[in-house]
């Protein structure tokens, strides 16, 4: 756990982490310790997908204390654990570009809703919040252990709270000289760069010239901003180009966060969105969207029906949580359709029977989330938070990223629909958001890089997480290695 250090150092052009290096042969160090096993771990016989997003190759991957040892067919080898992974797909372990676990790390160290996704480093300090100060925050972390590692950004919402609250207007210039002392020493302490949330409150009150100002900060750092821009709907090209403006002014790589357009009058204007992108990154600039594979934010994903019947297509509204049977898992449409009524006859029976039914309302379109899969400027996120589970048990309002994200893309996105090859998913999820936030020892199954390494099947990995059952854990991932 800790800080990644200087980020920009290592990140490849466009972000999209092909760094070159060994083959898939690569014997690596095989140096036995006197009369002892020449490995700690030996994964035998499985097919690497390296994270590169080359072609998968059958061999086998050795450890020797917190690094990968060797890749290669290393018959003979002895070590002191010895994993069959037959059938089995190796792989970097997951990088989640979007998490909010750091909030829950102090009571809930171990992490577990992520490690069971098969993560092994999270990017937290998103949304414009973060730990203030980050340093003090990064040792607590270091002595206390967690579950897997992790890298923070410094929240721009978090510094603006610190130097003048939650003020309505433009910071003046010592306002402002005080945030970017705190952002400077952030960076120091080993920040990736500065997060935005600019919907939310005190983030929604700054001005394009704000941010600039304080991007310009972390240019020097090699420093990424990630941006929760400032909407995701009717304004977000507008939202899109200020996101990009920050990037071409302060010469700082761009992540926009959770990635997507909601409503869907809206959904139309992707296309446009993505070729803003596209010219960006044919200019120069660093820019990756993190994506999770879900149609409803959380901010959708349990809104009352009473509210929701009349503002949704009947298509899009999934009964979350009712006490009338058989309701839950069915859109309104469908129980229309089975009543032979209209939609808005079908909402009022329901809500007559049970007035606080809650509905998904799933806001982002299918075909548009598989078109920004397949981007190239594109990574994996869960936009979640791993809790206790029962924490997570007891909330009715708990989004199934938490448990499910990871997992879902390999099963809907890979097997199901083949929207992504492995290769490509695995580079998405590892690889490429390595290459992007900096973290240079990982996201690749390689001789030398710390051993983050995930064993799943790749024929029955799955997500179990539902609206109705968010808090149940995936299957199909056998094994996760954490350095």
């Amino acid at each position: 756990a800790g800080s990644a250090g200087s980020p920009g150092q290592a990140r490849g052009p466009g972000g999209d982490g092909q760094p070159g290096g060994a083959g898939p042969e690569a014997g690596g160090d095989p140096g036995p310790a006197a009369g002892g096993p020449e490995y700690d771990l030996l994964i035998r016989g499985g097919l690497v997908v390296d994270g590169s997003g080359r072609p998968a190759f059958r061999a086998d991957v050795a450890v020797r204390g917190d690094r990968i040892a060797a890749v290669g067919h290393l018959e003979g080898a002895r070590a002191r654990r010895v994993v069959d992974a037959t059938g089995r797909v190796v792989a970097p372990g997951f990088i989640n570009a979007h998490s909010h676990t750091y909030e829950y790390v102090a009571t809930v160290p171990g992490g577990d809703a992520d490690l069971l996704q098969g993560m092994t480093t999270v990017i937290g300090g998103v949304d414009g919040r973060s730990p203030m100060p980050l340093g003090p925050f990064l040792q607590r972390l270091e002595r206390q252990g967690a579950g897997t590692n992790h890298a923070l950004f410094a929240g721009h919402g978090s510094l603006r709270a610190a130097v003048m609250g939650t003020a309505q207007r433009a910071p003046s210039p010592a306002e402002l000289r005080a945030m970017a002392r705190l952002l400077e020493r952030a960076m120091e302490d080993g920040a990736l760069g500065l997060s935005t949330g600019l919907e939310y409150v005190p983030g929604r009150y700054a001005r394009t010239e704000e941010i600039v100002a304080l991007a310009r900060v972390i240019a020097p750092y090699g420093g990424i901003y990630s941006t929760h821009m400032r909407s995701e709907g009717d304004a977000i090209v507008q939202a899109l180009e200020e996101a990009l403006t920050v990037g071409r002014e302060a010469g700082v790589a761009v992540d926009v966060s959770h990635f997507k357009v909601v409503y869907h009058r809206n959904w139309p204007v992707q296309p446009r969105l993505i070729a803003m992108i596209q010219e960006a990154r044919a200019a120069g600039m660093e820019v990756v969207a993190d994506v999770y594979p879900y149609r409803s934010p959380d901010y959708a994903s349990a809104v009352p029906l009473a509210r929701a019947w009349d503002r949704y297509p009947a298509g899009d509204l999934v009964i979350r949580h009712s006490r009338v049977d058989g309701a839950e898992g069915k859109t309104l449409a469908e129980l229309a359709r089975a009543q032979g009524i209209a939609p808005a006859e079908a909402a009022r029976r329901l809500l007559r029977r049970d007035p606080g039914t809650l509905a998904t309302a799933l806001v982002v379109g299918e075909d548009n989330l598989r078109q920004l899969l397949r981007q190239p400027f594109t990574i994996i996120s869960s936009d979640g938070g791993a809790r206790s589970p029962a924490a997570a048990r007891r909330d009715p309002r708990l989004h199934p990223r938490v448990y499910g994200a990871y997992p879902r893309v390999l099963a809907r996105y890979v097997r199901e629909t083949g929207v992504l090859t492995l290769e490509e998913a695995i580079h998405k999820m590892t690889g490429q958001p390595a290459a992007f936030f900096g973290l240079r020892d990982r996201g690749l199954v390689r001789v030398g890089m710390y051993a983050d390494l995930v064993v799943f099947d790749p024929a029955t990995v799955t997500d179990r997480a539902t609206w109705q059952q968010p808090a149940v854990p995936p299957t199909g991932i056998d094994l996760v290695v954490v350095n």
